[in-house]
């Protein structure tokens, strides 16, 4: 079912009604929490997320730095950095593994480091242990593997 905009001279669409009744409250009535106050600009937001990355167009500010072989190339958004820049520049034509997990941008190239991420940080899996508990065999180091 699709939700028509009956507003004069508006033919939008939404697969949701609440996605309508948030384009016609910010679109068409101005009601909206998040305004930016720049000079000039006055457009507004459903969320104070999508304002602060609004207002990084204006300020220029890009806080995601691409690491990858020194790169250094700078976003506006991590899901930017992470699903576009490093899939499609740095790993095109590489077998890509990334993280379905809710919140979590995470691509990796090889199937084990993905694998490793998932089991220790989404699962809290830490399947080595000596006293204490690690999350790779490697980290156990010599002074946790001596045998009293």
């Amino acid at each position: 079912m699709r939700y028509l905009c009956d507003w004069s001279e508006c033919d939008k669409q939404f697969t949701r009604h609440s996605y309508l009744l948030q384009h016609k409250n910010i679109v068409h009535l101005n009601n909206s929490k998040y305004k930016c106050n720049e000079e000039k600009c006055g457009k507004s937001f459903s969320s104070k997320s999508g304002l602060i990355y609004h207002k990084r167009l204006h300020s220029g500010e890009k806080p995601f730095r691409c690491n990858y072989n020194d790169c250094g190339k700078r976003f506006t958004r991590n899901s930017v950095y992470m699903k576009h820049h490093i899939i499609d520049v740095h790993m095109k034509g590489k077998p890509v593994y990334q993280c379905s997990q809710p919140n979590c941008e995470q691509v990796f190239d090889h199937k084990y480091n993905f694998y490793r991420h998932n089991r220790c940080v989404h699962l809290n899996q830490k399947p080595f242990k000596c006293d204490k508990t690690f999350t790779e065999k490697s980290h156990l180091g010599k002074k946790h593997m001596k045998i009293k």
